[in-house]
């Protein structure tokens, strides 16, 4: 948490919520977070600017349904971070950034219903369906960043089986609806209280941890090299799926630790019984897309979907690369430091080592 932004515990009003929206994560996350939500909006306004309005009922779902991803990434990426900030008021005792955090999330909630609903009333949609879009949007992105991961990831994929299964699944009416919501709603409570109840959310056990918690930095802070070294990440990413420095067996007797020390983060070191984990989710996940029966076009879903992760995993990789340059580009950074470390041999054989775990670590 940014503390030189920090609210003034004395003051309240417009001043004071934008400093707890600036204090709740960094400047590199709220830029891509509010640069994700606005590209949002500028397609949902160009589409209904070119689509055809021959299906009035189509193109005004299609249309929510960008606004509706938008208002989930920024309450899932940056505004749910406020309830963080609203903990540790409340262990401090400091209710001046209490109300600070209140009008913050008072102000966004205000802004990211009224201005997508705007824009969708704007080109057509119908008055319900926009405001639905938008506060669906962000109540379900606020329920993403509180969750566990494993219910975040099955609440990701709950729309998409309910398309699935609506073959053999009863028809939603009004009461099903509103049952779902009231669930959502208690389930929502459950987790912020839990929240707010825990003195250290690092405490937290790993399976059940917040998603906002597994990244302190923000969502965008796996590729920052300062965040992914900190003593704290050993705690936020435990498990096999990220890679993590090994520095109780580096030093000059083995000098490719002492690399992966150096490098942290994602380009860290991994266990072979990790590699092989990491290879058998990627093989279910593929065999899983094989085998589901998709309805209409199968062969162009499922091209698709493999398609599409085969580049996010290449682009994946590509943003691993930039970091790695931005890295050699330091000055005094980590591969300076290399120099300094003994036991790395002559500077040939230093630089076919750190080629050689670099390599590795962008193949696996």
């Amino acid at each position: 948490m940014n503390t030189a932004v920090m609210p003034n515990p004395g003051s309240t009003g417009l001043g004071s919520a934008i400093a707890a929206l600036r204090a709740c994560t960094t400047l590199r996350h709220r830029f891509w977070m509010l640069a994700v939500y606005l590209v949002l909006l500028a397609l949902a306004g160009l589409m209904g600017v070119v689509i055809p309005s021959d299906d009035a009922a189509s193109r005004a779902n299609g249309l929510a349904f960008f606004a509706l991803i938008a208002n989930f990434s920024i309450w899932g990426g940056w505004f749910s971070r406020l309830l963080l900030m609203q903990s540790q008021a409340a262990g401090l005792r400091t209710p001046g950034i209490t109300v600070a955090v209140l009008f913050a999330l008072a102000g966004a909630a205000v802004v990211t219903l009224l201005l997508p609903a705007s824009i969708l009333i704007a080109l057509g949609v119908p008055l319900a369906t926009a405001s639905g879009a938008a506060a669906l949007g962000m109540f379900g992105g606020l329920l993403f960043a509180v969750l566990p991961w494993p219910a975040a990831v099955a609440l990701l994929t709950l729309p998409g089986l309910s398309r699935m299964l609506a073959s053999v699944l009863p028809p939603m009416g009004t009461a099903h609806l509103l049952a779902a919501a009231v669930i959502g709603v208690l389930v929502l409570a459950a987790c912020v209280r839990s929240i707010m109840r825990t003195s250290d959310p690092a405490n937290i056990p790993a399976w059940r941890r917040p998603v906002m918690l597994q990244a302190p930095g923000g969502m965008v802070a796996w590729t920052d090299s300062k965040i992914a070294a900190n003593p704290d990440a050993l705690h936020v990413h435990q498990g096999w799926l990220v890679a993590l420095p090994r520095p109780e067996h580096a030093g000059p007797h083995t000098p490719r630790a002492a690399i992966d020390t150096l490098l942290a983060g994602p380009m860290g070191y991994l266990a072979r019984r990790a590699v092989l984990k990491q290879w058998a989710v990627l093989t279910l996940c593929v065999i899983a897309v094989l085998v589901i029966p998709f309805r209409g076009d199968t062969p162009m879903v499922r091209d698709a979907l493999l398609i599409g992760a085969l580049v996010g995993l290449f682009a994946g990789g590509w943003t691993l690369a930039l970091r790695l340059e931005r890295q050699r580009r330091r000055v005094s950074g980590e591969l300076a430091e290399l120099a300094l470390l003994p036991g790395l041999g002559t500077p040939a054989e230093a630089a076919t080592r750190l080629l050689r775990s670099v390599m590795v670590r962008l193949g696996q």
